[in-house]
């Protein structure tokens, strides 16, 4: 895939480690995100804030998304889920029953098909959780997450940090 470069007045952001990506798009989802509702939204789900929801998506009822959110096409939301705010779907994901997303970026088809929890992550495209997995996101201990980066460990400056899965892992 290309990298696209936007530039903003006064804003830069380096994107030198994966965990820059969920600042950026946290940015991007407060800057540039439009209030754009397609695809089938179940009168049952409930939808709050700035949430843009793409072409052929399909939100069943129980489903809860509260903005900001990007939601691409073709995805199918719930039942009973919960997006939470600056989470980013590429096209083409399910998130399922009982499943929740929070803050977190999952690429083309990634998915989280039941009763996962997904915080402060990112899920490369294709990757298939299984039922019931849980991505903890927090250090209980106030301390900030490192991660190994080339037999280093890298102090990400995060309190909060879930999971970082490469492209098609099951």
């Amino acid at each position: 895939q290309a990298l696209h470069v936007v530039h903003a007045a006064g804003y830069y952001l380096t994107i030198g480690y994966p965990w820059h990506l969920l600042d950026a798009n946290a940015w991007w989802l407060d800057h540039f995100l439009d209030d754009r509702r397609q695809g089938t939204i179940s009168p049952g789900a409930t939808v709050t804030e700035c949430v843009h929801i793409g072409n052929n998506t399909v939100v069943h009822p129980g489903t809860v998304i509260e903005g900001p959110v990007y939601i691409g096409d073709g995805c199918i939301l719930g039942p009973n889920c919960w997006i939470r705010p600056y989470t980013t779907l590429g096209n083409g994901c399910p998130v399922g029953q009982s499943s929740e997303i929070k803050a977190s970026i999952l690429f083309e088809g990634a998915a989280a098909p039941h009763q996962n929890y997904v915080g402060d992550s990112i899920l490369g495209a294709r990757v298939n959780l299984g039922c019931g997995a849980n991505i903890a996101n927090l250090r209980h201990d106030g301390a900030t997450v490192a991660c190994m980066v080339k037999d280093q460990l890298v102090d990400t400056g995060r309190r909060k940090l879930g999971a970082i899965i490469g492209d098609h892992a099951h």
